[in-house]
């Protein structure tokens, strides 16, 4: 009767079970791992695309007002902004709702003074620092604001 228990012990152990069980959660933990970060860096990327069309289409009012001007002289130390309609707007005190945007995107532009690019034709041009800020959702930044910035020179006229 031992000899018959014997040659009927074919299944699997428990042990043979969980060491199984544990390959399996290894193997799912780092696709859930692979696939969460995945998400994480197409939310950074969509949230940072969404701030660059932010920022270029402050460049394009800064360059239509531009050319309305024969000097451009933005003398408010915290800066200026332009509303989607394409009003300037001036900050006086610096505060988050003052250039809020588009779903919590501020921004902000901030003349750096005027440069003189080439000498021989006395041509001066101004460089304005475009700021567009957000909170991110990404992994990355969890909670934590994220920046983009933006040089860009403007010759008047």
């Amino acid at each position: 009767m031992i000899k018959n228990l014997a040659k009927n012990n074919s299944g699997d152990t428990i042990i043979e079970v969980l060491i199984s069980l544990v390959i399996v959660a290894f193997i799912i933990t780092g696709a859930y791992v692979t696939s969460h970060d995945s998400l994480s860096n197409i939310v950074a990327a969509r949230e940072r695309i969404q701030a660059l069309g932010i920022a270029q289409s402050q460049v394009e009012d800064l360059r239509a007002e531009s050319k309305q001007l024969t000097s451009i002289a933005y003398t408010s130390p915290t800066g200026f902004c332009f509303t989607p309609s394409g009003t300037m707007l001036t900050i006086t005190v610096f505060t988050a709702a003052s250039c809020t945007i588009n779903n919590g995107y501020i921004t902000k532009i901030v003349d750096q003074g005027p440069t003189d690019t080439t000498a021989s034709d006395h041509i001066t041009t101004d460089t304005f620092i475009i700021t567009v800020n957000w909170q991110s959702v990404s992994k990355n930044s969890t909670g934590v604001g994220a920046q983009l910035s933006l040089f860009y020179r403007v010759t008047p006229g």
